[in-house]
């Protein structure tokens, strides 16, 4: 993996984790009047209150059994499915586990783009890590391929 991607990664779930101290406010788009009234729901922001520790001793199983379990109880097509889904993809790609993150990314992305949840910077901005998921994903094959042909 790129060392420029590396990074963006990092800095990715480091934001996302500064932003749940802000989670409990309603996510307005003030760009986009379109945008639905979206919140995080009391028992998922509780509960996402306890990713933290998990971030820190970098237990990513942890964090990734936690998530997984507050996106069995979260309402379907909902803002909490949507921000879960993508905070596992972050989980996952800090675990370097790329292929586990697509999934939950495009996941993320398909409820947002239905509903609104997310205005156009984070929508575009999650299109861009999806993209370079994809990017990593079909390196790694060429890779593979590569050196197979070459044994």
């Amino acid at each position: 993996m790129s060392s420029k991607l590396h990074r963006f990664l990092t800095l990715g779930l480091g934001l996302a984790t500064v932003g749940l101290a802000f989670l409990a406010a309603p996510a307005l788009r003030a760009d986009d009047e379109q945008q639905e009234h979206a919140s995080l729901s009391d028992s998922v922001g509780d509960g996402l209150a306890k990713l933290d520790p998990f971030i820190k001793a970098k237990d990513w199983q942890g964090a990734i059994d936690l998530v997984n379990g507050l996106l069995q109880t979260a309402a379907a097509e909902s803002y909490d499915q949507a921000f879960l889904n993508e905070t596992l993809a972050q989980i996952y790609t800090q675990k370097n586990d790329y292929p586990d993150a697509v999934v939950p990314l495009e996941t993320a992305i398909t409820i947002a783009d239905r509903h609104h949840y997310f205005n156009a910077k984070q929508e575009t901005d999650m299109l861009y890590f999806l993209s370079q998921l994809y990017y990593q994903q079909a390196d790694s094959i060429k890779n593979d391929k590569e050196a197979q042909a070459a044994s």
